[in-house]
């Protein structure tokens, strides 16, 4: 606790020392939770949280626990990568285990496992049990996207630093844009390293082919299941569970999809030509 103590700036305080250490198991209890909530969800995918929320717990974790805040995005990577790891009892239904346990399914190749099905069920439920009604009001963050790599490299952290470093004419500002608008798939860059999984909406619920199975897929836009369609999206992860992203109508015809300036960022479109109906009226043309 000596770190505290040394904040506060007068010897005379270590007389307190005991009191500051009972309430430690508290204040890591409390920092954990507030920590989770911060990288595990959002406002809404617009809105970010005030950066200063981060620093100020990320200060007093570490003046009472005495060492930093845990980096729960690289925790769970470090549980994927290390398989023969075992889980501790209190850690066996936590939805960060449920993740890793999602994780390591797709790093195995295992996506057409009759297990698949359970472990997102599973990994659903415990996020039900532990954080729904914590997080029902925001927007659950993208942890991480399946790539085309192989093994562990095919789970990609969606980290914008990675981004910036490939990409020396992006700015965080404009990252963060395109993220929280769902352009950043548009990108081509971005799109090459991820890979493309196919489905069907139908009844207003998305159903993605894995395996040769169908399996119902949360989508992190609701209104793109507004129209029944064959689609292809992206998969990743949040805290939650998969999650599809991207979700477009499925290219069924020879080349490219058109789109325009003002509608292209709504949804793909296979266009058809048509000719406008027109009218004259007191010798105005109108078209319609």
């Amino acid at each position: 606790m000596g770190s505290v103590l040394e904040s506060l700036g007068d010897n005379k305080l270590y007389r307190f020392n005991h009191l500051i250490s009972s309430l430690r198991d508290e204040v890591e209890k409390k920092c954990n939770f507030i920590n989770a909530y911060l990288t595990f969800s959002k406002p809404s995918m617009q809105k970010d949280d005030p950066s200063y929320i981060q620093r100020d717990v990320s200060s007093c974790y570490l003046k009472y626990v005495e060492h930093p805040l845990p980096d729960l995005i690289s925790d769970i990577m470090d549980k994927c990568e290390n398989v023969e790891e075992n889980m501790s009892p209190s850690d066996e239904d936590t939805p960060e285990s449920h993740i890793v346990a999602l994780l390591k399914e797709w790093a195995e190749d295992n996506n057409s496992s009759p297990d698949l099905t359970l472990s997102i069920r599973k990994s659903e439920d415990s996020y039900e049990c532990a954080y729904a009604m914590y997080f029902r009001s925001r927007y659950l963050r993208p942890l991480f996207y399946l790539s085309k790599d192989e093994a562990l490299s095919r789970i990609a952290p969606t980290r914008l630093g990675e981004f910036l470093l490939e990409n020396e004419d992006a700015t965080t500002e404009f990252i963060n844009y395109m993220t929280n608008n769902d352009k950043i798939f548009k990108d081509l860059r971005f799109q090459k390293n991820l890979l493309t999984f196919q489905g069907v909406v139908r009844n207003y619920k998305l159903f993605a082919d894995l395996g040769g199975k169908e399996i119902m897929v949360n989508p992190n836009k609701q209104d793109s299941l507004w129209i029944q369609r064959e689609v292809s999206f992206y998969l990743g992860f949040t805290i939650r569970g998969l999650v599809a992203f991207s979700i477009r109508t499925k290219n069924t015809k020879q080349g490219p999809l058109k789109s325009c300036a003002s509608c292209g960022s709504v949804m793909d479109s296979n266009w058809t030509a048509t000719t406008p109906a027109w009218r004259t009226e007191q010798g105005i043309l109108t078209y319609r």
